[in-house]
């Protein structure tokens, strides 16, 4: 029998998240489940959802339609879920947020999967990609 167990983390970090540590994002969060969503936000209010971290890429994230947040969710079977939140500019929220649901080894190890991953988004100083996202 498979306990079930849950992981949220939420901290206030400067990340620069860039194509590079978008596609790994998307890479971590295939092992709860192989269909994922986005959910952007934009400064001026508009909210798009996205089935592919390619087409977020792509978008020119200009000043004034420039992307204020990014959440990726992945929603598996037998209660597997993850989701992620990135915030450029976080009032009173956290800039970055995870929630894990499911067995517990697949919590620890998707879990473990995001904390390297956010050790890699912390290091802001500028790299060779463009960046998509950034909380200061």
């Amino acid at each position: 029998m498979e306990n079930k167990a849950s992981k949220t983390r939420s901290m206030n970090i400067a990340f620069v998240a860039d194509a590079e540590l978008l596609r790994r994002l998307e890479v971590v969060l295939t092992e709860v489940s192989k269909a994922l969503e986005y959910t952007v936000k934009y400064s001026d209010g508009t909210t798009v959802h996205y089935s592919n971290i390619e087409d977020i890429i792509k978008q020119p994230n200009a000043k004034p339609h420039s992307i204020v947040s990014v959440t990726a969710a992945a929603e598996g079977s037998k209660g597997q879920s993850g989701y992620v939140i990135l915030r450029a500019m976080p009032p009173s929220s956290p800039s970055l947020e995870y929630t894990i649901n499911g067995s517990q080894r697949n919590v620890i190890y998707v879990a473990d999967q995001l904390d390297d991953w956010i050790a890699a988004l912390r290091q802001w100083f500028p790299r060779s990609g463009i960046p998509i996202l950034a909380a200061a």
